[in-house]
């Protein structure tokens, strides 16, 4: 499968969420004979396709990762028993607990799909979830290999 994708170097650069997979990474492993992974983790979408454009403007040897949605519920008073046990330790860094309450956080999945459909890579990886089905037909039908890490 990796030589289907031009790899010839077995060594992947992971794609690391925040920062240090930059797109530069990107483009010195496909150099190397081997593929980078643009992180799309913790990233605009907006910022996601212009990382992925830069990366393509030298190498069409591309993937790219994205953090699927994996809700869990929270049991919002166990949540707030939690906080009321931790405002102790909050209250030396200055900290207020008393009105933080739980917050799912999407990381702008669906505008970061639309980025892939618009531009399709040839392979795209999901971390803390797996994609629906349609996202996963989509995905594929515009070429891009899905694997889940």
């Amino acid at each position: 499968m990796l030589e289907d994708l031009g790899v010839r170097l077995p060594v992947l650069a992971a794609p690391m969420a925040g920062g240090p997979t930059t797109p530069a990474l990107v483009i010195a492993a496909a150099r190397a004979g081997s593929l980078g992974f643009v992180a799309a983790g913790y990233l605009s979408a907006a910022a996601f396709g212009e990382h992925l454009a830069e990366v393509r403007r030298s190498t069409e040897n591309i993937g790219a990762n994205l953090f699927a949605p994996n809700p869990v519920p929270v049991d919002t008073a166990e949540f707030r028993r939690y906080a009321e046990r931790l405002q102790t330790e909050a209250d030396a860094y200055g900290l207020d607990l008393s009105d933080v309450l739980p917050r799912e956080d999407d990381d702008d999945w669906h505008a970061k799909i639309d980025v892939l459909l618009a531009n399709p890579v040839p392979l795209a990886t999901f971390t803390f979830g797996i994609p629906s089905p349609d996202v996963i037909t989509a995905l594929r039908q515009a070429g891009t290999r899905v694997f889940q890490t």
